[in-house]
């Protein structure tokens, strides 16, 4: 409800910041949330939206979170022999298809202006909202 109430309030309102505090809150949940869960998104783009005003700042803090939480995962996963031979495959077929969307994902990024951006990705976590909430 809450990913739902904060994706409403980021389209609407044309400006958006967060108290020191509760960056600590939406920090340490979204931690919690992806490693357990894997669905931090909504959460670390909010705060991300809240904290930071240009784009490729957003996105570069985005994809270095994601990076680290999934490497600390991935090592876990290897370690404790939790990855199947399916999931392996899986990985191997989506393997080329992820790399020409980063491409073009990259080349689109530089043309679309910050508040595109932000509205984009407020419209994001509105519908991740939804569908957390309904799942």
């Amino acid at each position: 409800v809450v990913i739902i109430i904060v994706g409403i309030y980021l389209l609407v309102s044309p400006s958006f910041n967060i108290h020191k505090r509760f960056r600590l809150i939406l920090d340490l949940s979204a931690g919690i949330s992806h490693a357990l869960f894997g669905i931090s998104g909504p959460i670390v783009m909010t705060r991300l939206m809240g904290t930071f005003q240009d784009k490729t700042i957003i996105r570069n803090n985005a994809l270095l979170f994601y990076f680290g939480l999934n490497m600390i995962r991935m090592i876990n996963y290897i370690s404790n022999k939790m990855i199947s031979p399916d999931i392996w495959k899986l990985y191997l077929y989506s393997a080329p298809v992820l790399i020409p969307v980063l491409f073009f994902a990259e080349k689109l990024h530089s043309r679309i202006s910050d508040i595109k951006f932000k509205k984009i990705v407020a419209w994001l976590i509105l519908v991740s909202g939804i569908i957390y909430f309904i799942r």
